[in-house]
């Protein structure tokens, strides 16, 4: 069995704050072991996966929300 980690653990593990992986939890974008009393941990290898499926691949495109400002 793999060890568990802790928020804090996954917190530096992927350089957001612990508020952030919080978050994570709470909206269920993130994988978690919960445990009870509040208490939450995550497998190494299912962290894993959750990041690999969020790789894109190719570039980036930003869509265009404002129309473009004509000075005459």
């Amino acid at each position: 069995m793999e060890k568990l980690l802790k928020v804090n653990e996954v917190s530096e593990l992927l350089g957001i704050p612990k508020g952030s992986v919080y978050n994570l939890v709470h909206e269920g974008r993130i994988p978690v072991v919960k445990l009870g009393n509040g208490r939450v941990r995550f497998k190494p290898s299912s962290l894993e996966k959750w990041i690999n499926s969020m790789e894109k691949k190719g570039r980036i495109t930003r869509k265009i929300t404002e129309k473009p400002c004509l000075f005459l």
